[in-house]
């Protein structure tokens, strides 16, 4: 690190864990200290097996050196355990399990970006986290429809860390490529010339798995920037298939993934990914009577999601089949005096 250049503050976390390492080491040393002003000087020192065993000059000197021995044995062995359960081994205690979660998380977050709108009114920033998206391929962004509705001009954040492990964030401009009510999924590109910053590098598409293949009980992580706090992550299973929830246009969506991962505001848009960290779904919406997560979770299938963001990114809007068949204004039904509708 370069002289002068200012170090980033210890996690509190991390300097309750070392002191409490260097308290267990005080006392497993002032129990060496003990044991070694309990030895009798007139006696000779083995090493293992029998560590701290004394040469006994009679039989009741013998007792004497066993009881002392057993006593010292088991302080020293209370030292050793005060010392391997400090916090600070605990800390670097972790399962196979979470380490894989951890690698995960560690994989895909920084392909997981926050959605905000463009700076105004003369200020630096813009607004808060409307949502989140991810990254899609080398210039494309996914999110929800409903989370880049109201913006003016999307921004989307990258959140990683430069050559001292500091946490940067890096804000870039985006314009709509489509946007689709009916399945309530928007596709951002990512606008390269509205900053200096070398955006290619941050653009890492995550993978993405197979929706109709999933089964209730399957373990889901839902990645994304629930009330602003970004690059959270929560653990949850795939509750429910085929489920049908309405949309942002007001129609029904089928097809949708329950989960009880957490999903919060903030989330909508994220990705939801399988324990391969591939992306099946994107959180979208909950199901709660406070606003708030109450254990029911719904995604969008990465399936159905697939072939829309396919469409728009190809013609820049979602082609569906139809039957030719448009309706006329209710106006002029009304004015011929025909009831009914009009086609």
């Amino acid at each position: 690190m370069p002289f002068g250049t200012p170090r980033a503050p210890m996690p509190a976390r991390l300097m309750r864990a070392r002191t409490s390492g260097v308290v267990a080491v005080c006392l497993a040393v002032l129990i060496c200290v003990f044991l070694q002003r309990d030895l009798d000087h007139g006696g000779a020192l083995y090493a293992l097996p029998g560590a701290f065993r004394r040469q006994a000059n009679s039989p009741a000197e013998g007792q004497k050196a066993a009881a002392g021995e057993s006593r010292r044995s088991m302080l020293l062995g209370a030292g050793l355990l005060a010392a391997s359960a400090s916090p600070a081994n605990m800390a670097r205690a972790i399962s196979q399990d979470e380490l894989r979660v951890a690698n995960l998380f560690l994989r895909t977050s920084p392909s997981v970006l926050g959605v905000t709108d463009a700076p105004r009114f003369g200020r630096v920033t813009g607004g808060g986290i409307s949502g989140t998206g991810f990254v899609w391929d080398e210039s494309h962004v996914v999110t929800n429809f409903h989370v880049v509705s109201d913006l003016i001009h999307p921004h989307v954040t990258f959140l990683h860390q430069d050559e001292h492990g500091v946490e940067v964030r890096t804000k870039v401009g985006t314009y709509v490529v489509g946007a689709d009510p009916l399945s309530d999924i928007a596709v951002l590109q990512v606008d390269t010339a509205s900053t200096e910053a070398d955006v290619s590098r941050f653009m890492r598409p995550l993978s993405r798995g197979n929706s109709a293949e999933l089964k209730p009980g399957q373990e889901v992580y839902a990645l994304g920037n629930p009330f602003g706090l970004e690059h959270s992550m929560s653990k949850g299973v795939i509750s429910g298939v085929s489920r049908t929830m309405e949309g942002a246009s007001g129609w029904p969506m089928s097809g949708i993934i329950q989960t009880d991962a957490s999903i919060n505001p903030g989330n909508s848009g994220g990705p939801l990914l399988n324990s391969e960290g591939a992306v099946v779904g994107v959180n979208t919406a909950i199901l709660s009577t406070s606003g708030t997560f109450s254990g029911v979770g719904f995604a969008l299938p990465i399936d159905k999601v697939q072939k829309n963001v396919e469409s728009m990114i190809d013609q820049g809007y979602v082609s569906r089949p139809s039957i030719g068949v448009e309706f006329a204004p209710d106006a002029m039904a009304e004015s011929l005096g025909i009831g009914g509708a009009m086609v």
